[in-house]
């Protein structure tokens, strides 16, 4: 969670080299110990897919690694947030239709407790559907889903 906060923190003040040396730890992380515990990785993908990156090999791992745990299979309390995490990665990869599936996914099947989900998941979706040529429908669920979020 820290590496989260932190890479958020680093995009949000426009401190790109101290993002970029955050994130190439996460990735050195995932790479030394291969198999990482579920939330580690949903909080590392979500870490690599805050902004837009230019670092295809950072795009890759956060997808292969999003793709891991956002397994339909695998029973979890917090599985929207691997869902939501898979939605980020694919979109960012630039995989608009996949990422879709997911980011809809994750608000569908978000629980009480977890509001962030159909939040963040709303925006991505809609970036996500601009980017599929449907601007339109698109705009509509950005402003509903900016109309119930706290200013």
């Amino acid at each position: 969670m820290a590496g989260l906060r932190l890479a958020a923190l680093e995009a949000w003040s426009g401190r790109r080299e101290g993002l970029a040396a955050n994130l190439r730890r996460l990735l050195d992380l995932v790479e030394a110990k291969g198999d990482i515990p579920l939330y580690s990785a949903e909080q590392t993908v979500r870490a690599l897919t805050l902004i837009p990156s230019a670092h295809r090999e950072a795009i890759d791992a956060a997808v292969a690694l999003a793709r891991r745990v956002a397994d339909p299979g695998k029973a979890d309390p917090f599985r929207d947030y691997f869902v939501l995490a898979l939605g980020m990665a694919e979109y960012r990869a630039g995989h608009f239709a996949e990422a879709d599936v997911a980011t809809l996914a994750a608000i569908k099947t978000a629980i009480a407790g977890h509001a962030d989900i159909p939040e963040t998941a709303s925006f991505y979706r809609a970036m996500g559907l601009f980017r599929l040529g449907k601007p339109d429908e698109a705009r509509k669920l950005a402003v509903a889903a900016s109309a119930t979020m706290k200013p």
